[in-house]
Protein backbone atom coordinates (compact mmCIF):
# COMPACT_ATOMS: atom_id res chain seq x y z
CA UNK A 1 0.00 0.00 0.00
CA UNK A 2 1.11 3.52 -0.79
CA UNK A 3 0.67 6.35 1.16
CA UNK A 4 1.43 9.91 -0.28
CA UNK A 5 1.70 12.44 2.47
CA UNK A 6 1.41 16.78 1.34
CA UNK A 7 1.69 19.32 2.73
CA UNK A 8 -0.80 22.32 2.31
CA UNK A 9 0.07 24.58 0.03
CA UNK A 10 1.28 28.50 1.03
CA UNK A 11 -1.81 30.16 3.27
CA UNK A 12 -2.99 33.51 4.56
CA UNK A 13 -1.14 34.38 7.69
CA UNK A 14 1.85 32.18 6.80
CA UNK A 15 4.11 33.35 8.84
CA UNK A 16 1.92 33.01 12.11
CA UNK A 17 1.99 30.05 14.32
CA UNK A 18 -1.22 28.47 12.91
CA UNK A 19 -2.03 25.61 14.21
CA UNK A 20 -5.87 25.35 14.48
CA UNK A 21 -6.29 28.55 13.53
CA UNK A 22 -8.13 28.10 10.20
CA UNK A 23 -6.56 29.94 7.48
CA UNK A 24 -7.19 28.91 4.09
CA UNK A 25 -4.95 28.78 1.12
CA UNK A 26 -3.93 31.29 -0.87
CA UNK A 27 -4.46 31.55 -4.59
CA UNK A 28 -0.84 30.61 -4.60
CA UNK A 29 -1.14 27.55 -2.28
CA UNK A 30 -3.99 26.35 -4.45
CA UNK A 31 -1.37 26.61 -7.55
CA UNK A 32 0.84 24.66 -5.30
CA UNK A 33 -1.09 21.77 -4.10
CA UNK A 34 -2.60 21.77 -8.12
CA UNK A 35 0.74 20.86 -9.20
CA UNK A 36 2.11 18.76 -6.29
CA UNK A 37 -1.26 16.72 -7.13
CA UNK A 38 -0.79 16.32 -10.77
CA UNK A 39 1.37 13.70 -11.02
CA UNK A 40 1.17 10.20 -11.85
CA UNK A 41 -0.91 8.20 -8.83
CA UNK A 42 -3.17 5.25 -7.84
CA UNK A 43 -4.66 7.04 -5.23
CA UNK A 44 -8.01 5.12 -4.10
CA UNK A 45 -8.49 7.59 -1.30
CA UNK A 46 -7.91 11.19 0.34
CA UNK A 47 -7.52 11.44 3.87
CA UNK A 48 -7.52 15.14 4.99
CA UNK A 49 -7.37 17.42 8.19
CA UNK A 50 -10.70 18.79 8.88
CA UNK A 51 -8.39 22.78 8.69
CA UNK A 52 -9.82 24.49 5.56
CA UNK A 53 -6.39 24.62 3.90
CA UNK A 54 -6.18 21.21 3.59
CA UNK A 55 -9.97 20.12 3.61
CA UNK A 56 -11.01 22.82 0.52
CA UNK A 57 -8.11 21.56 -1.78
CA UNK A 58 -9.01 17.74 -0.38
CA UNK A 59 -12.45 18.26 -1.01
CA UNK A 60 -12.15 19.63 -4.52
CA UNK A 61 -9.42 17.16 -5.65
CA UNK A 62 -12.06 14.26 -4.48
CA UNK A 63 -14.41 15.93 -6.20
CA UNK A 64 -12.24 16.13 -9.93
CA UNK A 65 -10.81 12.58 -8.82
CA UNK A 66 -13.84 10.80 -7.98
CA UNK A 67 -12.36 9.38 -4.69
CA UNK A 68 -13.87 8.78 -1.16
CA UNK A 69 -12.58 11.37 0.86
CA UNK A 70 -12.34 11.19 4.45
CA UNK A 71 -11.86 13.64 7.25
CA UNK A 72 -9.94 12.71 10.15
CA UNK A 73 -9.10 15.43 12.98
CA UNK A 74 -6.09 13.40 14.21
CA UNK A 75 -4.57 14.82 11.12
CA UNK A 76 -5.07 18.36 12.28
CA UNK A 77 -2.00 20.65 12.63
CA UNK A 78 -0.36 21.63 16.71
CA UNK A 79 -2.95 23.74 18.71
CA UNK A 80 -0.04 26.29 19.43
CA UNK A 81 -2.87 27.79 22.41
CA UNK A 82 -1.94 31.45 23.03
CA UNK A 83 0.76 31.64 20.54
CA UNK A 84 -1.93 30.53 17.72
CA UNK A 85 -1.90 33.53 14.87
CA UNK A 86 0.88 35.37 16.19
CA UNK A 87 3.96 35.42 15.07
CA UNK A 88 7.51 34.88 16.70
CA UNK A 89 8.44 38.28 17.39
CA UNK A 90 4.69 38.90 18.52
CA UNK A 91 5.04 35.94 20.93
CA UNK A 92 8.56 37.23 22.09
CA UNK A 93 6.96 40.14 23.28
CA UNK A 94 4.76 38.35 25.41
CA UNK A 95 5.70 34.95 26.17
CA UNK A 96 9.95 35.11 25.24
CA UNK A 97 11.06 32.56 27.65
CA UNK A 98 8.54 29.48 26.85
CA UNK A 99 9.08 29.95 22.91
CA UNK A 100 12.65 30.02 23.62
CA UNK A 101 12.39 26.93 26.14
CA UNK A 102 10.16 25.14 22.76
CA UNK A 103 12.78 26.27 20.24
CA UNK A 104 14.73 24.63 22.70
CA UNK A 105 13.67 21.96 22.62
CA UNK A 106 9.36 21.09 22.23
CA UNK A 107 9.16 17.94 23.21
CA UNK A 108 9.38 19.13 26.48
CA UNK A 109 8.30 22.22 26.27
CA UNK A 110 5.16 23.21 25.17
CA UNK A 111 3.68 26.43 23.63
CA UNK A 112 1.39 28.30 26.31
CA UNK A 113 -2.05 27.05 26.30
CA UNK A 114 -1.52 24.83 23.80
CA UNK A 115 -0.98 20.94 22.70
CA UNK A 116 2.17 19.02 24.00
CA UNK A 117 4.18 17.48 21.30
CA UNK A 118 4.32 14.34 22.95
CA UNK A 119 -0.21 14.83 22.72
CA UNK A 120 0.09 15.21 19.21
CA UNK A 121 2.66 12.44 18.60
CA UNK A 122 0.12 10.30 20.42
CA UNK A 123 -3.28 11.29 18.42
CA UNK A 124 -0.87 11.23 14.55
CA UNK A 125 0.84 7.89 15.44
CA UNK A 126 -2.56 6.18 16.35
CA UNK A 127 -4.05 7.86 13.15
CA UNK A 128 -0.83 6.64 11.04
CA UNK A 129 -1.47 3.18 12.94
CA UNK A 130 -5.09 3.38 11.69
CA UNK A 131 -3.78 3.90 8.34
CA UNK A 132 -1.79 1.11 7.98
CA UNK A 133 -5.31 -0.85 7.78
CA UNK A 134 -6.27 0.70 4.98
CA UNK A 135 -5.72 -1.69 2.55
CA UNK A 136 -5.92 0.95 -0.29
CA UNK A 137 -3.20 3.32 -1.79
CA UNK A 138 -4.12 6.70 0.13
CA UNK A 139 -3.65 10.80 -0.25
CA UNK A 140 -3.04 12.22 2.85
CA UNK A 141 -3.49 15.84 3.23
CA UNK A 142 -2.37 17.49 6.36
CA UNK A 143 0.76 19.99 7.91
CA UNK A 144 3.74 20.83 8.63
CA UNK A 145 3.66 19.44 11.97
CA UNK A 146 2.11 15.93 11.48
CA UNK A 147 4.08 15.00 8.61
CA UNK A 148 7.55 15.37 10.58
CA UNK A 149 6.13 13.09 13.28
CA UNK A 150 5.86 10.17 11.07
CA UNK A 151 9.16 11.07 9.74
CA UNK A 152 10.64 10.74 13.06
CA UNK A 153 8.21 7.87 13.66
CA UNK A 154 9.82 5.88 9.71
CA UNK A 155 13.14 6.95 10.02
CA UNK A 156 14.19 7.07 13.57
CA UNK A 157 14.75 10.57 13.60
CA UNK A 158 14.47 12.00 17.12
CA UNK A 159 11.34 13.65 18.08
CA UNK A 160 13.20 16.67 20.10
CA UNK A 161 14.81 17.77 16.63
CA UNK A 162 11.69 17.44 14.61
CA UNK A 163 12.03 20.71 13.24
CA UNK A 164 15.15 20.25 11.51
CA UNK A 165 12.77 18.59 8.40
CA UNK A 166 12.13 20.67 6.21
CA UNK A 167 9.09 20.72 5.13
CA UNK A 168 7.91 23.38 2.47
CA UNK A 169 4.31 23.89 1.80
CA UNK A 170 2.93 21.18 -1.01
CA UNK A 171 5.67 18.81 0.07
CA UNK A 172 5.60 15.51 -0.30
CA UNK A 173 6.42 12.38 1.72
CA UNK A 174 5.72 8.89 -0.19
CA UNK A 175 5.74 5.83 1.57
CA UNK A 176 5.13 2.64 1.07
CA UNK A 177 3.69 0.16 3.62
CA UNK A 178 3.85 -3.63 3.44
CA UNK A 179 0.75 -5.87 5.57
CA UNK A 180 3.33 -8.50 5.47
CA UNK A 181 6.82 -8.90 5.85
CA UNK A 182 8.76 -9.46 2.74
CA UNK A 183 9.80 -12.31 1.59
CA UNK A 184 14.36 -13.18 2.53
CA UNK A 185 16.32 -13.75 -0.47
CA UNK A 186 19.31 -15.29 -0.59
CA UNK A 187 21.86 -15.86 -2.58
CA UNK A 188 22.83 -19.41 -3.78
Amino acid sequence: MNIDLIRHGEIEGKDTYCGITDHKLTEVGWQQMLKACNRSNNWEKIITSPLSRCRTFSEHLSDVMKLPLSIDKRWQEMNFGQWDGHTALEIMEFDEKNLKSFWKNPYLNHPTGGESLKKVQTRVLQAWKDLEHEQKSVLLITHGGPMRIIHCHLENHPIERLMDIPMPYAGIKSYTLFSKPLPLTTDT
